[in-house]
């Protein structure tokens, strides 16, 4: 829509790096220290032909990190690691233009040459036993994060204006999680637990206010498999997120929760013929009071007979759903997403190896 800008952008933009990373280790006794000091030096060449803008710039970028590891004993080692960066800038938003990259959403580039600027601490734990099959893992990170630009973004008609303007902003995130799997050898399978955890804090301009707003994600899943027989053998899968936006200037908050299983068998009593079945069920948000239930399941069996000839029919989408619907969050934005789905079929092959 030419009433929103310029849709026509032509411009041109060259650069060139050099980078070098020297790192320096020490090793002693049951400490492992490591200290790195990427550098960088870019030279940018931007031309922007419909604006009649010509800009050359020099970036010199440091990126010191330290990393230190001390090994309790060889079950046991725990680590932490520090480090302030700057980051290289993104040349993919020198645009002063419009692009359109869906149905709805248009994008306005900003030609900015700074570098956001980020600190972070993390520490990581991790245990093992391996005789016993047992392995545990977890980590906590601590980020701070500063930027010379805000995003903005315009609702203007039926579509959304995207760019950016100068500002300071701040975002400051935590990130956590864990993994614990233990084999169990008589059922010839793993059992194993994992959670990841991330929040952040930032703000961006809706309509020219300043929204400030916090975003939690979590997720874990649970993961089992085994063959206590050669002629069966199973997986199985749990899935599980929770997503939370609070939106601090106009106390609201919204979450959605969603879940998915899936389980396979294998069944191969005779060598000849093996049974295949497969079933998914997902539990989706679709606002915060209503929810989407989908059951898909498959079969499919093989039976191979002499001389190279083999039988085999499949059964997709036995219960015959029609749509698969989801909500997603993104930086305050709640999409709903549908999709059709493939109706029941099935199929008979027969397939003969010379």
């Amino acid at each position: 829509p030419d009433s929103l800008g310029v849709p026509v952008n032509d411009i041109e933009m060259n650069f060139f790096r050099a980078y070098v990373s020297p790192e320096a280790e020490y090793n002693v006794n049951r400490w492992n220290i490591k200290f790195s000091v990427p550098m960088s030096y870019t030279p940018y060449f931007y031309k922007d032909r419909l604006q009649d803008n010509h800009d050359n710039r020099y970036k010199s970028l440091i990126s010191p990190r330290l990393f230190v590891q001390y090994q309790f004993s060889s079950k046991l080692n725990m680590s932490v690691s520090a480090g302030v960066s700057q980051r290289e800038i993104n040349e993919q938003n020198f645009y002063s233009s419009l692009i359109m990259r869906n149905y709805q959403n248009l994008y306005m580039g900003f030609v900015n040459y700074d570098s956001d600027k980020s600190k972070s601490l993390s520490i990581n734990l991790n245990y093992k036993l391996p005789l016993q099959s047992l392995f545990f893992n977890t980590y906590l990170s601590r980020s701070w994060n500063e930027s010379n630009l805000i995003v903005s973004r315009r609702f203007i008609e039926n579509y959304i204006l995207n760019s950016y303007k100068a500002a300071n902003t701040q975002l400051t995130s935590w990130m956590g999680g864990g993994r614990i799997s233990k084999g169990f050898g008589f059922l010839h399978g793993m059992l194993s637990l994992s959670t990841d955890f991330i929040s952040f804090r930032s703000a961006l301009l809706q309509n020219e206010v300043l929204s400030n707003y916090r975003s939690d994600v979590l997720n874990w899943s649970l993961k089992f498999n085994m063959r206590p027989v050669n002629w069966f053998g199973m997986n199985y899968e749990f899935n599980y997120q929770t997503n939370t936006m609070n939106f601090s200037d106009i106390d609201l908050k919204s979450t959605s929760t969603n879940f998915s299983q899936r389980l396979k068998c294998n069944i191969n009593i005779i060598k000849s013929w093996v049974i295949r079945l497969q079933g998914e069920h997902y539990n989706n948000s679709l606002s915060d009071n209503r929810h989407k239930q989908l059951f898909l399941a498959d079969i499919s069996t093989a039976f191979s007979f002499k001389k190279g000839v083999e039988l085999s029919l499949n059964v997709r989408n036995i219960f015959n759903q029609k749509t698969y619907a989801y909500t997603t969050y993104s930086a305050l934005v709640q999409m709903n997403k549908q999709y059709e789905l493939r109706s029941r079929n099935i199929w008979l092959s027969v397939f003969f190896h010379l």
